[in-house]
């Protein structure tokens, strides 16, 4: 399983992807702009309580052209409307497959984010190769806490009989 990301989304994901690591903010934004097509900054008071917290989000969100505002009504934009689907996507990776109860110290993993992909992602293989799955080893800099938007999660794959 993967999660599908074609070379389209390629151009924002590093956008988004340091959004998403920074905040939950921006991307309930993204989101709930997502759902409603449009909305004024008091329908948004919802998602982000502080009404100075999501002015600087927003801010953020504009200057990264992920959102647009006309007439006091923000809406995505192209890349916005990407990022929300992208964010959905992932969402539904990091919610799917079985509890996690046969992962064992992802909690050592320093971001949440990487975390739940990496626990997911164990899931899969353990599903894929039972009992022949030995183990799954992170390192490099997703393992030490100094990772990166640029990093990528490097893993070692133990299976009996590859």
């Amino acid at each position: 399983m993967h999660l599908g990301v074609s070379s389209i989304y390629l151009g924002i994901a590093k956008v988004y992807l340091d959004i998403m690591m920074r905040d939950k903010y921006s991307t309930a934004l993204l989101i709930e702009l997502e759902k409603r097509k449009a909305a004024r900054f008091t329908e948004l008071e919802g998602v982000v309580e502080n009404p100075r917290t999501l002015s600087r989000k927003l801010k953020e969100l504009d200057s990264l052209g992920m959102i647009m505002s006309e007439n006091s009504l923000y809406s995505l934009s192209a890349k916005g409307k990407q990022a929300a689907e992208l964010s959905r996507k992932w969402r539904e990776l990091l919610e799917s497959g079985s509890p996690e109860n046969d992962v064992k110290n992802i909690e050592r993993i320093p971001h949440p984010t990487f975390s739940k992909v990496l626990s997911r992602y164990s899931r899969i293989l353990l599903d894929y190769f039972g009992e022949r799955l030995f183990g799954v080893l992170v390192f490099g800099s997703v393992a030490r806490g100094d990772w990166s938007v640029d990093s990528d999660i490097d893993l070692l794959i133990v299976v009996d009989g590859w």
